[in-house]
Formats: C-alpha cells, sequence, structure tokens
C-alpha cells in the first residue's frame, strides 16, 4: 500500500470522469480509510481538482459559470450567454 497519494490539479470534471472511466475510486477510499477501525494506510493530498473531487461535491468547479451568469445579469441584463 502506498503512503502518499498524491493527485494533481487540472480539470475537476475530466478528473472525475477520469476516475469513474478507470474504476480507481473505491481504490482510493480503501487505501486511505481503514474499514476495521485501524489507522489507515495513506494519506491523500489532493491539489486543486484533486482536493476538490474527494470534496462533499464538486459544485464549487462551477464557480466560473456562476461568475458569468451572475456577471451577464448585473452587468449587462441579459441572461443569453449565462
Amino acid at each position: 500500500m502506498p503512503h502518499l497519494i498524491y493527485v494533481q490539479g487540472g480539470n475537476t470534471f475530466w478528473l472525475h470522469h477520469c476516475m469513474e472511466k478507470g474504476d480507481w475510486g473505491e481504490a482510493l477510499v480503501e487505501a486511505c480509510c481503514d474499514k476495521q477501525g485501524g489507522s489507515p494506510s495513506a494519506v491523500y493530498c489532493g491539489v486543486s481538482a484533486g482536493a476538490i473531487l474527494v470534496g462533499k461535491s464538486m459544485q464549487t468547479a462551477c464557480w466560473k459559470v456562476c461568475v458569468t451568469f451572475w456577471l451577464s445579469l448585473l452587468l449587462f441584463n441579459d441572461l443569453t450567454f449565462a
């Protein structure tokens, strides 16, 4: 078992897609979370998208869409490109 699992940033949704397609999500959980009450064998270190991926939700990765929506509404009073 590894001692450290480091997952770099990038596009959160692409990283999630690769995790699902490669079926390595369960392997991460098993490596980092001991289900028998002992201490976990690996520490997960995620940067940017790698951190978002293991959070409660990936909604924080949508900030750009939200900012574009509110700027278009407030500055241009136009929702056509949101």
